[in-house]
């Protein structure tokens, strides 16, 4: 009796503990995670026109500090070796700037303006699914592949002219609180990538994983307030590639709940077109290239079962 007692014990304890009996093991049967997370990022988005030959640059405008802090849900399922993880947030971007530049011969002379960007928003989805290829008590390396959208609000506010061009937002011009352009993008990304972790001792799991991007398309619309000649948003559409990169160095307090430190890095960019053939007669499609980039600390809390 006393030995049929104890080995039930283990077996209970290996299903608890995985394949390995060591509490918090990386290679356990079946675990699945739920936590909440803290970004604050920084970084910039780009965008430069050209003439419809694509030939010639008109104008460039550049969102730079965009100072964000966003709140996420995330979570990870393992089940014998496959898992599926995601997250979900939001968050508000509360600083920053545009310089919005025109070239000759479009504008001569150049002109150069700066604005204040502020109430810019950031949305973003993230899913994946994979399979650990490499599975030990303390390391598992994994393969995954998914999709990521991110949306992204910016507001410029005022217009100061800095360079020497006296017809654009020349000097009392424009008021600081009169909005001036907006920007919304959704950027839509295929993802695969690969994800590792590594559990020093019995306290510290390091996380860290890679996505390339071979896709990323881009639906955008540009508002430019001030401007009579424009009918509404200008549509914008591109197509091209990118990368996210993060990491993590979390502590378990205990079996089940882990804090954690870490940054990420995410960039993208396309190639397409602003289409003012859909708002001004007589428009035509032109030439644009968008990027993004977004980068900063994370901070996380998490409970596994």
């Amino acid at each position: 009796m006393g030995f049929g007692l104890a080995a039930f014990h283990s077996a209970a304890l290996a299903a608890d503990f995985g394949a390995s009996g060591k509490p918090g093991a990386l290679d356990r049967s079946y675990s699945a995670t739920l936590g909440t997370r803290y970004w604050y990022a920084t970084g910039k988005t780009e965008k430069t026109l050209y003439d419809p030959t694509g030939d010639i640059r008109l104008s460039r405008l550049t969102y730079d500090d965009l100072d964000t802090h966003a709140g996420e849900v995330y979570g990870e399922i393992t089940d014998d070796g496959l898992f599926t993880k995601g997250n979900a947030g939001l968050g508000w971007s509360l600083r920053g700037s545009l310089q919005d530049e025109d070239f000759a011969p479009y504008i001569d002379p150049y002109s150069s303006t700066d604005s204040d960007q502020d109430d810019g928003h950031v949305y973003y989805v993230t899913i994946d699914g994979g399979k650990y290829l490499i599975e030990r008590p303390n390391m598992r390396l994994g393969v995954f592949a998914g999709y990521n959208w991110l949306r992204q609000q910016v507001h410029a506010y005022g217009c100061q002219q800095e360079a020497e061009n006296p017809f654009i937002c020349a000097s009392g011009q424009v008021a600081p609180s009169t909005k001036v352009i907006s920007q919304e993008n959704d950027w839509h990304s295929a993802r695969i990538g690969i994800k590792a972790d590594a559990l020093i001792g019995d306290r510290i799991l390091v996380s860290a994983e890679g996505a390339f991007l071979p896709y990323v398309y881009l639906d955008g619309a540009d508002s430019h307030h001030l401007r009579a000649d424009f009918a509404g948003s200008i549509p914008e559409t591109g197509t091209g590639w990118g990368y996210q990169l993060e990491g993590m160095v979390n502590y378990r307090l205990n079996d089940s709940f882990t804090l954690g430190l870490g940054g990420r890095y995410w960039h993208m960019e396309t190639d397409g077109n602003a289409h003012f053939e859909n708002i001004a007669a007589g428009g035509t499609a032109q030439d644009e290239d968008w990027s993004v980039d977004m980068f900063g600390v994370t901070a996380q809390a998490a409970v596994t079962f």
